[in-house]
């Protein structure tokens, strides 16, 4: 009897490690994740570009084109899995509701301008 009862509690233990190990912690949300500056917009991933003194490069105002969408939901402090697939709309730093814009300067053909205050930023596609 004691040894069938080791065997229940031995086997219960190895099953319980490997659940844990399986189905480890960090993928259900206890991760802190430290996030790049970037967004999805109609199935494209956009990077913000910074300068050499790590700030954002501007986009004048004459540059910018039509709006082509709202940024609709913020990852950082909402997504803590390292396993999470962006959706459209979505953007790691920018608050929801942000406006993207499209670039009228054909040199920037792979890109688009974000709105922050009133000031424009250059995304390129990843």
């Amino acid at each position: 009897m004691k040894k069938h009862k080791f065997l229940i509690i031995t086997l219960s233990l190895l099953i319980l490690a490997t659940v844990i190990w399986g189905f480890r912690l960090d993928r259900f949300g206890f991760s802190n994740l430290k996030w790049g500056d970037y967004l999805k917009l109609k199935g494209v991933t956009y990077e913000c570009q910074y300068n050499e003194n790590n700030e954002r490069v501007a986009i004048s105002e004459e540059q910018i084109g039509e709006l082509l969408g709202t940024t609709k939901f913020k990852l950082q402090g909402n997504v803590r899995s390292p396993y999470y697939k962006m959706r459209n709309g979505d953007a790691s730093i920018l608050d929801s509701k942000t406006e993207i814009y499209d670039i009228k300067n054909k040199e920037y053909k792979k890109a688009i301008a974000v709105k922050i205050d009133s000031n424009y930023y250059l995304y390129n596609n990843k």
